[in-house]
């Protein structure tokens, strides 16, 4: 009989134990996305401001912060499809907040400033936690202030789960009212709350130009790039017609000067942004061509790096590099420094085999040359 009773409990726990173990499922995984290649060629940008809205509230929080992580890997897609060149200020606000992240209902961890890339990202890095109440109008009413003395367009992108907000789309109405036509505003929905959705799709709809979205519908690189050029971009303008042929010239033109250019090339030690000792002769030489050739007006500093580390940090550093030479040239040499255009190619521009360690030195360089 004790051996019938004891066999029975046993079964009945490693059913229980069984059963627990079947039913679990693994938790969902935030959303990746994946950056889009847009050739910047054939467009030009259509705002000349923009900022997004992060949201940071307790219910982005919900799942080991799974929805927070969503907003942020959008975020940063977002920012490694926009294309290079284009002439932006921007900015990124977050708003609820964790008492460990921050005391204000919102707050600008970036910008309002020239837009980079690599900022970008450091301040998006800034936002790891969320918490407290969802006042999306309050941050909507902050961006509006941001923008107000901006000139030109300017787009404002909100990203949020829209849930507890329902002062925003009267936010949204009021900032429009302010701005007018150089104001749209798109949402992005992270999650698929219906309540949420209806929210931002008012939201968006506020602003009269705007549209809205969900995350979701934004993993591809396509689905991606078509947002970005909805938000960004307009075509480029077409080139204008050919002049008509001139009359004939009754002498020949006299032939053009001859074409006077540089190039020169400055490498760096991993990781570094300092100028070696042996490098002096190339900013001399550079100098000296600067001076001797008055009728130069620019002179292009173009950094690059090897494939070594993220791509939003070899952006940064790419940056650093043309930004060092062109502190030595004016410090050191005296040239004017309207005369030096920086640009940062991170690790893009590959020159030699970045499998090898020489190929991955000779990456390492700012390139300087006329246009």
């Amino acid at each position: 009989m004790k051996k019938t009773v004891w066999t029975t409990l046993l079964l009945i726990i490693a059913g229980s134990l069984f059963s627990g173990c079947a039913g679990r499922q693994a938790p969902a995984q935030p959303l990746e996305f994946s950056a889009a290649a847009i050739p910047s060629a054939q467009y030009q940008a259509k705002v000349d401001n923009f900022q997004v809205i992060l949201d940071a509230s307790m219910s982005m929080g919900l799942g080991n912060q799974r929805e927070l992580q969503t907003a942020k890997n959008f975020a940063a897609g977002l920012n490694r499809s926009i294309p290079q060149g284009l002439d932006l200020n921007a900015g990124l606000r977050t708003f609820g907040h964790s008492e460990r992240q921050s005391s204000l209902l919102t707050e600008l961890v970036y910008g309002m400033a020239p837009y980079s890339q690599n900022e970008f990202m450091q301040g998006l890095n800034k936002i790891k936690y969320a918490g407290g109440n969802s006042p999306l109008g309050a941050a909507l009413e902050a961006a509006g202030e941001d923008l107000a003395n901006a000139p030109g367009n300017s787009a404002i992108i909100v990203v949020s789960d829209g849930l507890q907000m329902d002062t925003a789309p009267a936010a949204a109405k009021k900032i429009k009212d302010q701005m007018g036509d150089r104001l749209c505003i798109y949402t992005v929905a992270i999650g698929n709350d219906p309540e949420g959705l209806s929210l931002l799709e008012k939201v968006a709809k506020a602003s009269g130009c705007g549209s809205a979205t969900t995350a979701a519908a934004l993993t591809s690189q396509a689905n991606m790039a078509a947002f970005v050029e909805n938000v960004f971009l307009a075509p480029a303008a077409a080139a204008a017609p050919a002049p008509a042929a001139p009359a004939p010239a009754p002498a020949p033109a006299p032939a053009p000067a001859p074409r006077v250019e540089l190039t020169l090339a400055i490498h760096f030690d991993f990781d570094k942004a300092d100028i070696r000792p042996e490098h002096q002769s190339e900013l001399q030489r550079a100098a000296n061509f600067l001076k001797n050739n008055p009728q130069i007006q620019q002179l292009i500093l173009a950094g690059h790096t090897c494939n070594i580390g993220t791509e939003a940090y070899n952006q940064g550093l790419s940056e650093r590099r043309a930004n060092a030479v062109r502190k030595a040239l004016i410090e050191q040499y005296g040239i004017n420094a309207q005369r030096l255009v920086t640009r940062g190619y991170g690790e893009t521009q590959p020159i030699a085999d970045n499998n090898t360690r020489e190929g991955r030195e000779k990456n390492r360089r700012v390139e300087l040359q006329t246009p």
